[in-house]
């Protein structure tokens, strides 16, 4: 099995089963080309939106590929495995807690340890403006690698540090409308999530 994922997060994004002989692992550019888009079915759905996925782009410069040892459940859900850091050789996938979108997260200093809910979920707050897309984690681990990416092409891919918790990044403005946004955050699962700009 190979493996398509993030390189500065590790999340899974592509998956391809080979179904003759090994061959080796092709090159990034080889298996997506430009970019490997990114299907994925939003939560929660937005009111009134139609009953179809979001398509993100992921520039194949943010991508790299390796050869996993078969596991048919990432099939299922890729961005909720990741490729741990210094992995050689065929790899083990391993999998990560579930984040969960929230509107709104308490005061974080107020939360509960973990900052997650009872059922070890942890809280990510998505927030999108015209102007602003914030993030803030309700997880215990307060520094984390991210990506982010908007459907439509309408930012570069944002790329860095969360720190404390939490980030804001500007944005040219957006126009009004319904966006996917795709969050890849060390120490939890992917997530794509769609945020109405008015």
């Amino acid at each position: 099995m190979t493996v398509v994922y993030a390189t500065d997060t590790g999340h899974v994004l592509g998956v391809q089963v080979a179904t003759g002989p090994a061959t080796g692992t092709p090159s990034t550019v080889d298996l997506v080309g430009s970019a490997l888009v990114a299907t994925l079915w939003p939560t929660p759905a937005p009111t009134g939106a139609p009953d179809e996925p979001i398509a993100i782009p992921v520039p194949a410069e943010l991508l790299t590929v390796a050869a996993a040892k078969d596991l048919p459940d990432v099939l299922l859900n890729p961005t909720a495995y990741h490729v741990p850091p210094d992995a050689t050789g065929t790899i083990d996938l391993a999998l990560w807690p579930t984040a969960v979108a929230v509107d709104s997260l308490p005061d974080l200093t107020a939360a509960p340890a973990g900052g997650s809910d009872p059922g070890g979920d942890v809280q990510i707050e998505v927030k999108l403006s015209s102007k602003e897309l914030s993030l803030r984690s309700g997880g215990e681990d307060k520094t984390a690698n991210f990506l982010v990416l908007l459907s439509g092409g309408v930012s570069a891919p944002l790329t860095g540090a969360l720190k404390a918790g939490a980030a804001a990044f500007p944005l040219t403005e957006l126009s009004k409308g319904t966006y996917g946004v795709l969050v890849l955050m060390t120490g939890v699962s992917g997530l794509l999530v769609s945020r109405q700009v008015s």
